[in-house]
């Protein structure tokens, strides 16, 4: 029996778009430096769990999880937009034209060598709060210096 069009609602390339843009997001979340970060977004977005139920998992009060939840969006957010500029093999060469070396710094322990925040931290002399900033401001200025300029 050949299938009728209303029968075909779905889109195939939208669903392949969608388990693409799926399978991108859960690489990022495990790209993550931050532990505690990478665990929640990952027991929220890939395990589906309730946020009551993560917070019992993770050990921290919903305020905490929530803080966590925002900032681990904010890193996965921009490590989309860089798609494949901090892998492992391609760190380096991205992070080349930063002007400030504690951005290129922090950005090479962080993807090149794999640090989690807490050695990073260590590495760094800086507490969890510094470290955030400054990783964010080095996501923050790659995403600008790898934006095509416009005349």
């Amino acid at each position: 029996m050949p299938w009728e069009a209303d029968e075909l609602h779905v889109d195939p390339f939208t669903a392949i778009g969608d388990r693409l843009e799926k399978n991108a997001v859960r690489e990022a979340i495990e790209r993550l430096p931050d532990a505690q970060q990478r665990e929640v977004l990952r027991l929220i977005y890939v395990d589906g769990l309730p946020p009551m139920e993560v917070c019992k998992i993770v050990r921290r009060d919903k305020p905490r999880v929530s803080r966590i939840h925002q900032a681990g969006i904010e890193t996965v957010q921009k490590l989309l937009l860089l798609g494949s500029a901090l892998e492992k093999e391609r760190v380096e060469l991205s992070v080349g034209h930063l002007s400030e070396p504690s951005q290129r710094e922090v950005l090479l322990a962080l993807y090149r060598d794999r640090l989690d925040y807490r050695s990073a931290r260590s590495e760094f002399g800086v507490n969890a709060k510094e470290l955030n900033e400054l990783h964010q401001a080095a996501l923050d200025a790659l995403i600008e210096g790898l934006a095509p300029t416009t005349s």
